[in-house]
């Protein structure tokens, strides 16, 4: 990894949530409640379209405001400045509402926060939308049931106040320190055809509780306690293109799996697609995470690629590949422009040979040809 940012650690508090989602315009109402803090006098609050410029700028606004806007889909960056300079930022994506269940059944959305590190599962949408207390939705983790039945169980959610940590069980019994907060839905205590997948339960003491299925693969630090029931879980395993994109005014080069990304953001040129991968994970996968430094977009499957390195942000997980070669993958690249400050994937191994200024940092991951 490579880059570095005087930005203070510092984010200002910043709580955005879905108000109306219109399915024909593909826009979305995000309230902002936001407070800048005072060591920063008449500083400006802005929105930033990732490599697209400042497009909205809220001009002096003291130490806080509140507003009602219209975004599109996409990922967005909150930030503020005065003297010319960025003091802080904060990313948040503005996502389309997931399917509706159907019926009987309950999403189980998943949520993380790049605060604290934490998970949060739930089945109430209008609670955080795609974003929310700093929390922004991952997945759909499955579907539980909405009403008891033959071989199912309520389940339950319980918070710990002191570590900002939830806990998922199907007993009432309790933990010392956390807190009954109500049943969620009703899953299924046993593997049937229907509720087919698992739902495990893992615990780190850095990051708490966090509830899986396969083939997701969780860090080491993590300790497998059990199986807490059965999900229901449909997906769409076929391979998507993985499309690029660039920008010469900002030499970066950006890839992602949503060929509508960056539609009208200037400024950007259509690349094509070099590779695919998947939207869903499917086995022997894993996630590809996108990084953003002003500049320049690093993609990886190492979470933590950028602890240490002040002023990047976790964009989260963008799409799965292989970490490992399997049969019909092939390896992709990547490879780095000091010059430009430019990270780009690639399949193609002779970058660095064809054009100056570009060096090989080695195999990415493993992906699908086109």
């Amino acid at each position: 990894m490579e880059g570095q940012s005087s930005t203070p650690a510092r984010d200002p508090y910043v709580e955005y949530f879905f108000s109306n989602y219109n399915e024909a315009t593909g826009k979305t109402h995000v309230k902002l409640q936001i407070e800048g803090g005072t060591e920063y006098p008449g500083a400006h609050f802005y929105l930033q379209y990732p490599g697209g410029g400042t497009i909205m700028d809220f001009g002096e606004v003291g130490t806080g405001f509140e507003t009602d806007i219209v975004l599109p889909l996409g990922r967005w960056t909150f930030g503020m400045y005065n003297d010319g300079l960025t003091r802080e930022s904060q990313p948040f994506s503005v996502k389309a509402r997931p399917s509706a269940p159907p019926a009987g059944k309950l999403n189980l959305y998943r949520y993380y926060n790049h605060i604290t590190n934490r998970h949060y599962y739930t089945t109430n949408w209008s609670g955080l939308g795609s974003n929310g207390d700093n929390y922004e939705l991952e997945q759909v983790q499955g579907l539980l049931y909405d009403s008891p039945g033959t071989n199912r169980s309520a389940l339950y959610e319980y918070y710990n106040f002191s570590t900002n940590d939830h806990w998922y069980t199907t007993t009432t019994d309790g933990w010392p320190g956390y807190g009954l907060q109500g049943p969620i839905g009703y899953i299924s205590t046993v593997q049937t055809s229907e509720a087919n997948t698992p739902l495990d339960e893992y615990y780190a003491s850095a990051t708490g509780h966090v509830y899986s299925s396969p083939p997701e693969r969780l860090p080491a630090t993590y300790t497998l306690l059990g199986n807490v029931g059965y999900l229901e879980k449909k997906v769409d395993t076929s391979p998507v293109p993985v499309y690029l994109f660039y920008s010469p005014y900002q030499t970066d080069h950006y890839t992602t799996a949503d060929p509508n990304a960056l539609s009208g953001i200037s400024g950007w040129l259509a690349q094509g697609s070099e590779f695919k991968a998947y939207i869903t994970q499917v086995a022997g996968t894993v996630p590809v995470y996108e990084f953003y430094y002003p500049g320049d977009h690093y993609n990886s499957i190492n979470r933590t690629a950028v602890a240490g390195f002040p002023g990047w942000s976790n964009y989260g997980i963008k799409y799965y590949a292989y970490s490992e070669q399997v049969p019909g993958t092939v390896p992709i690249y990547e490879f780095y422009h000091a010059g430009g400050g430019d990270h780009y994937l690639t399949p193609n191994p002779n970058i660095a040979n064809l054009f100056s200024g570009w060096s090989n940092h080695g195999i990415a991951f493993y992906a699908l040809p086109n």
